[in-house]
């Protein structure tokens, strides 16, 4: 029997799990990305009770575990498990990689858009007279000013805001590449103002939008309270929708493609282009509908003669 397969029989997968996740931890992974592999990766071992020697075995199991997966969320998994396997590799404990010949989905993007009306209404929804209902509230703002991602939001810590600017630091940013987004004066005094209501005894990095104790805040928690108000209005509206509505605004009122790309933290000009395309959308209405050409009488059957 080749000696890789005795090295795989003999492994604890949860122990080679754990490695696995720490030497992801020392390439500087984001949190969420560490926690989204473990959750991937416990699942998986957990559903595959079969020979880890197996490669056929192994394969069709990955297929099963795929199956009834949104495109986006088979594309995770995938990418995850293909990097597990090729970790195994390395360390000479199986010979083939089960992921091979399994392809990445195309996800089409989906934007959601609401109307100003309903943002309207979404803003005026928690009670800025508790510590909870303001956080809520200025993290809002905060989405709505900057577009930044949600979990990159509620990891931020007091040093991270200055006068004019917010900073995105490299270890919680998508791209690990620190970044610095503008933002209003009046998105700077709500940030300023929830830091001086904060108890004084929280740790001075504790971070922004933390629990009314001063305890970090779960990854989920804002979706829930996302959820909480949505459900008072009648319109599901979550923690990225206001991603979304920042950058098609951005758009409509004049801001460059290549602004909202920085802003953004894409790596690359294709994201983009999906706002400015449902942004444009608009404008081409409105031209259809108040061109001035309207208010003129143009003859459009008049022969001209060939040259």
């Amino acid at each position: 029997m080749p000696k890789f397969i005795k090295n795989i029989q003999m492994v604890d997968n949860e122990s080679l799990m754990k490695e696995f996740l720490e030497i992801k931890k020392l390439q500087g992974r984001g949190e969420f990305t560490i926690s989204a592999a473990e959750f991937t990766l416990n699942k998986f071992l957990g559903f595959y009770q079969g020979n880890m020697a197996d490669s056929k075995g192994l394969a069709k199991a990955i297929q099963e575990f795929l199956l009834g997966k949104s495109n986006a969320y088979y594309n995770k998994q995938l990418s995850i498990l293909g990097q597990y396997f090729r970790f195994c590799i390395e360390n000479k404990l199986i010979k083939k990689n089960p992921c091979n010949g399994l392809k990445f989905r195309r996800c089409s993007a989906r934007i959601i858009d609401h109307d100003e009306q309903t943002i309207r209404k979404f803003l005026s929804l928690p009670n800025q007279r508790t510590f909870s209902g303001f956080r809520d509230y200025v993290f809002m703002i905060l989405m709505l000013d900057t577009g930044i991602r949600p979990y990159e939001a509620i990891q931020l810590v007091n040093s991270d805001i200055q006068e004019n600017t917010v900073r995105v630091r490299a270890e919680v940013s998508k791209t690990r590449v620190e970044r610095y987004l503008p933002i209003s004066a009046q998105c700077s005094l709500l940030l300023k103002k929830l830091i001086a209501v904060r108890d004084i005894s929280w740790n001075e990095k504790g971070e922004i939008f933390c629990s009314y104790c001063g305890e970090k805040l779960h990854r989920k928690a804002m979706q829930l309270r996302f959820l909480f108000y949505s459900k008072k209005i009648g319109v599901n509206i979550t923690v990225y929708h206001l991603r979304h509505t920042f950058a098609l605004w951005f758009i409509r009122n004049g801001g460059s493609a290549f602004a909202l790309q920085k802003i953004l933290g894409h790596t690359t000009l294709e994201m983009t282009k999906t706002y400015v395309n449902i942004a444009m959308t608009d404008v081409r209405k409105n031209h259809l509908e108040f061109s001035p050409l309207k208010n003129f009488t143009v003859k459009t059957n008049v022969r001209v003669t060939k040259i």
